[in-house]
């Protein structure tokens, strides 16, 4: 029982985060805490610029993760300097409402660009 017990709390702490990458365009990679600039709707660049990746971030549903949008622009950081990019711009933003057991999750689909 004690078992059981154990494997349902590790499920519930530690249901995993995820992110997943297509590449657009090719670019030197750069180091996951590179500096990048964020953008919450293209109309805010004002640089010209090219896509490099489109990321879709789902956040983890457990309860020591950060469930939120904002915790999904967190994690786009490290792919998009992975990806060579300058900048990541917020495209869509999903967050649901949690079901009583703490899985309220956050869905956004990022883009990765590069000034030109």
């Amino acid at each position: 029982m004690k078992k059981l017990i154990y494997g349902f709390l590790v499920v519930i702490l530690t249901n995993c985060a995820s992110v997943s990458m297509t590449r657009i365009n090719n670019a030197p990679y750069k180091a996951d805490t590179c500096e990048l600039d964020v953008f919450t709707s293209k109309q805010e660049i004002e640089k010209k610029y090219k896509t490099l990746c489109l990321l879709d971030v789902k956040s983890g549903a457990g309860a020591i993760h950060d469930r939120s949008v904002t915790g999904n622009i967190d994690q786009a950081r490290v792919w998009g300097c992975r990806c060579g990019g300058d900048a990541i711009v917020l495209l869509q933003a999903n967050q649901s409402s949690s079901d009583g057991w703490g899985s309220a999750q956050a869905k956004s689909l990022i883009e990765v660009i590069k000034y030109k």
